[in-house]
């Protein structure tokens, strides 16, 4: 029997009798990526056989000698050089091509006639160019010839190869050197075994509705001729008409594939349509093989009314249309087109399937009208009746081998190996998962798939530089864009940027569509997997970002998430790398989400988390999101029926008592909000449980600081480093926080668990530095701070905390050094220009400071220490009301984050008002002044400056008896100061003076009455 599950040709069937005769309905792949089923809604019925009438067609097949042994007369070997001994010569071929048991077109010759880089290719070499014409269909049409190393004829043969525009390989024959002719025998295209093997069911299941029967064929699309030369060799039964549209195709295939008009062989040069439409002839079977200048199927070849008109000519009885797709095509709708109106229209009898070539990755559609089918009565029979015919016809081709059992008992051993190679690997046994992986890959000759997990196991082992070596020494990276995403994967983690860039051709192109490869087909992966374009935009974000070159670096981060919103590392890597301001940020963020589905509602979420945003909506909108990805009703103790969705991470559980709040994100749609029976009016809602999520808690605990409830944040963010102590993204948050609230232990102890276990990381130095900057060692830190950039230099706490170090030093220079190499690496960071604006006003700099200040302001308009600084550069310049405008919008930023317990806001709002207060007095507002000191004493009442600056403002007023009360308060916190004294001996002064002028005045009012 002829079927077999070891073989490379995959075969999907219409089945049983039911719905043979029905209609196809659906069409949707199980296990293979290759391998489509057709299906019946009615039963359910899906199946998959697999169907091999050539014996052995994979890549590496049974050992058996070419017929006779034969070799070049002159006894050399193209590929290995000169040998007197035949049996040497066939070990040498054997050793670079692995077998080919008896097949002159075997897959493992492929690499004498793929053609290198120069063609797209991985093969050993260019060749040489045998004929090339310029042609107004498909371009340029070239043929090259290529020397073969096993000869089948004593004369010695070599390839031929036709492309179209040097790109897009068309067809590939096997010629004699004497006279140019083409040996019928050889199909070197893999998918043309393909072909073979359904030409031949077809032959054989019309043979038993007609024996013997004279048979008609139309082949549409010449090519080299290889297949029409096959089937006249094989079948000489047959009639064969062939119509190619391009004359400059015909000439080449005659002048240099090899290929000879026969009298059974006749060519057209015709529009198919137009044959079609006036041949006048019936055919028993139609071959349809016809790809443009851009290697796509003319779009006129599968319109309804071309369909139609095929199904005319094609016998109604027994006809039968085979066609040749790319796998990357959508078939669904064109197989569907061609069941309906070819294969259904043959009676009570027909049958539609579909067979994958696994090596080329093209799929075969046949649609029969065979009466035969209608007499099985399972799918099974149906099964049975292709394999026994396909098996019973194709047993004339001549690479048909008696080894059949050797070659499957090799193929089950490598199939074990990868197996072992993928479970090792899974085990993180990367060592042994290389040892078998090398194995199979000299085994396999280095086929792609062996060659790809081998160069997978040394990525994983960090052997970057064995792997990128294995990936272009063997011409793989041409092979297949995973392959160059994996090299230049390689260059990323060996710090070779540019060459990485070159890589993926990103140096010259600005946009994801043009980039000089494709990637994959249009078909939308619904998040189920990332798209190999978005990867690569990725990387060369990476490396742009490394390179400093910013610009480009923001520029592929967009196109890596604008071509799959799924992927998080991009957008995380622009948002978090600092490199956009609030209204860039916004503006992207609001397109990503409306990208997004509307199943993806708990991504949605996660992506507003991650926003770095100071504006008051933006952070409200956080907080929801916060709120609804950490459902707290969630992880009561009460039992709950519960349903997963694996793609999305959803959870539905019942509705609880309490309703969630809507989530509206801006200039996005609600329909991206977590359903409540609020909005969907269901019983059921959808919430999630990420309230553990080290990032969730990282955004919570950001928000925590902001707000200054510093005592929260850390408990929240302890808890989480607690579990994940090696979080990077959590780490500088939590020591921030640990700073504020001057925790030295905590620091201490994480700092010195961390350079005892990771001493390499930028992190552990981190760590560190904070220990030394909260103790006051500065010296100190800025060594650790400046050690942790040195290690990463896109580590941005490392260098605020460099720079910080060196700035309370009043290393001034050094400082604005660090401040300004942080502001060029972060460019959507506006701390470093804000450190800049304090060291210019140190120096007494105001007109710089003031610059920076407002360059600051324009990347964060919503920091409120950013507003103070403006404020109070203000009043420094003597523009008072500017000064206290700048600070009353301070105080009210910070009014709205009041909200109790909120040690860093309160800190800040009780300086805004002071300051406030000495604007208002310079503009003689004493009652507004009054009143913003009394909120600052509200908020800390043992300030001796604050009762100074209260008694100053009586005293102005003239309430000398108030000041001196207030000047005593001052005193009473701060003895010692110098200037509340003084003041307070001027208020007694003028107090005194000011009773004695009121006694006098009261003696001359007695008097005047006397």
């Amino acid at each position: 029997m002829a079927i077999s599950s070891k073989s490379p040709h995959e075969y999907s069937i219409i089945g049983p009798k039911s719905y043979i005769n029905g209609n196809m309905h659906t069409m949707s792949g199980i296990g293979s990526p290759h391998c489509c089923v057709i299906s019946n809604h009615t039963t359910g019925l899906k199946c998959r056989y697999t169907l091999d009438i050539f014996g052995v067609v994979s890549q590496v097949g049974y050992l058996a000698r070419p017929r006779g042994n034969r070799v070049p007369s002159n006894g050399r070997c193209a590929a290995v050089g000169r040998y007197d001994d035949s049996e040497t010569v066939w070990e040498q071929v054997r050793a670079q091509f692995g077998h080919h048991n008896g097949d002159p077109g075997h897959w493992n010759f492929s690499p004498e006639w793929y053609g290198d880089g120069q063609y797209n290719g991985w093969g050993r070499n260019a060749g040489r160019v045998a004929f090339e014409k310029c042609s107004s269909l498909n371009g340029l049409v070239q043929v090259t010839s290529h020397p073969a190393s096993v000869s089948w004829t004593e004369e010695g043969e070599e390839w031929r190869v036709m492309r179209f525009n040097k790109m897009s390989r068309q067809s590939v024959t096997r010629v004699q050197c004497r006279d140019g002719t083409m040996l019928p025998m050889c199909l070197a295209a893999e998918y043309l075994k393909s072909v073979a093997s359904v030409i031949a069911a077809m032959v054989g299941i019309r043979n038993l509705a007609a024996p013997s029967a004279q048979q008609r064929v139309l082949c549409i699309g010449l090519g080299g001729g290889s297949m029409p030369m096959f089937l006249r060799h094989y079948f000489k039964d047959m009639t064969i008409d062939a119509v190619e549209i391009d004359p400059i195709v015909v000439e080449a295939a005659r002048e240099a594939m090899g290929f000879v008009d026969e009298h059974e062989i006749r060519v057209h040069v015709q529009d198919a349509y137009d044959f079609v439409a006036t041949c006048g002839s019936q055919y028993d079977m139609i071959y349809i093989d016809a790809f443009d200048g851009d290697d796509a199927i003319p779009q006129s070849l599968c319109d309804e009314s071309f369909v139609s008109r095929i199904s005319d000519i094609l016998h109604p009885d027994h006809g039968c249309l085979i066609m040749n797709f790319h796998d990357n095509e959508n078939v669904m709708p064109k197989a569907q087109l061609f069941h309906t109106r070819v294969a259904s229209k043959g009676g009570r009898g027909h049958a539609s399937f579909t067979t994958n070539c696994r090596i080329q990755n093209n799929v075969i559609l046949c649609c029969s009208r065979s009466p035969v089918y209608a007499t099985m009565k399972d799918e099974d029979a149906i099964r049975d009746l292709i394999g026994t015919e396909a098996s019973r016809v194709g047993s004339r081709f001549p690479w048909r081998s008696n080894g059949r059992r050797a070659t499957d008992s090799m193929e089950s051993v490598q199939g074990t190996m990868r197996s072992l190679v993928q479970d090792m690997m899974a085990k993180h046994m990367y060592e042994g998962a290389i040892f078998y992986a090398n194995k199979l890959a000299v085994m396999s000759n280095y086929a792609p798939k062996d060659a790809f997990l081998l160069a997978n196991a040394f990525f994983v082992d960090n052997q970057y530089h064995r792997c990128l070596h294995l990936l272009e020494s063997r011409g793989l990276v041409e092979v297949d864009v995973r392959f160059r995403l994996l090299a230049a994967r390689c260059l990323l983690a060996t710090r070779d940027w540019d060459e990485c860039i070159q890589m993926l051709h990103g140096q010259d192109v600005q946009r994801a569509d043009e980039l000089p490869y494709e990637c994959e087909g249009v078909e939308d992966t619904k998040g189920s997997k990332l798209r190999l374009k978005s990867a690569i935009c990725t990387m060369l974000g990476k490396a742009f970002e490394n390179l400093e070159n910013f610009s480009k670096c923001v520029s592929w981060y967009k196109e890596a998430v604008v071509c799959d919103p799924y992927n998080a590392e991009a957008f995380t890597s622009l948002m978090l790398g600092n490199k956009l301001n609030e209204k860039e940020e916004g503006e992207f963020v609001e397109q990503v989400l409306a990208m997004l589905p509307e199943d993806a509602g708990w991504l949605k979420h996660m992506y507003m988390t991650v926003c770095q945003s100071r504006s008051p909506p933006v952070e409200k909108q956080i907080k929801i999101s916060l709120d609804c990805l950490d459902d707290k009703s969630t992880n009561t103790g009460s039992k709950r029926a519960t349903r997963r969705s694996p793609r999305t991470g959803k959870v539905g559980v019942r509705s609880s008592s309490r309703q969630r709040k809507q989530s509206r994100f801006s200039g996005a749609s609600q329909e991206g909000s977590p359903s409540t029976p609020e909005n969907n009016g269901s019983s059921n809602s959808i919430v999630w449980t990420l309230g553990m999520d080290s990032d969730i808690v990282a955004s919570r605990a950001t928000m925590l600081m902001r707000d200054g409830k510093y005592n929260e944040a850390h408990i929240l963010a302890k808890s989480a480093m607690d579990r994940d102590s090696y979080n990077t993204r959590l780490l500088p948050i939590y020591l921030s926080i640990a700073i504020q609230l001057k925790k030295k232990n905590d620091i201490f102890i994480l700092g010195h668990k961390l350079m005892a276990r990771s001493p390499d990381s930028a992190e552990a130095w981190f760590a560190a530095g904070c220990y030394y900057y909260v103790t006051r060692q500065y010296s100190s830190a800025r060594q650790y701070f400046g050690k942790a950039t040195t290690i990463e230099k896109l580590f941005a706490p490392a260098w605020i905390g460099f720079a910080h170090a060196f700035a309370c030093m009043d290393e001034t220079d050094q400082a604005m050094a660090a401040y300004r190499t942080a502001a060029r690496l972060f460019p959507g960071l506006h701390e470093p220009i804000l450190g800049m604006s304090l060291e210019y006003s140190k120096m007494n700099n105001m007109a710089l400071a003031e610059k920076m200040c407002k360059i600051a302001y324009n990347k964060c308009p919503n920091d409120p220490a950013l507003m103070h600084e403006m404020g109070t550069l203000a009043y420094k310049n003597g523009q008072y009301e500017e000064a206290a405008s700048v600070l009353e919008r301070t105080v009210a930023m910070l009014d709205e984050r009041t909200s109790g317990g909120n040690i860093g806001v309160e800190d800040l709002k009780e300086v805004s008002l002071v300051n406030l207060s000495h604007a208002y007095r310079k503009l003689s507002r004493y009652d507004l002044a009054i009143h913003a000191l009394e909120r600052a004493l509200g908020i800390k009442p043992h300030q001796a400056g604050t009762h100074s600056a209260m008694a100053f403002i009586y005293q102005l007023t003239g309430q000398h008896n108030t000041a001196v009360e207030w000047y005593h308060k001052a005193l009473s916190v701060k003895p010692e100061d110098s200037f509340t004294t003084s003041m307070l001996e001027i208020a007694l002064q003028d107090s005194s003076k000011q009773t004695v002028d009121l006694l006098a005045s009261l003696t001359t009012t007695d008097d005047m009455e006397t």
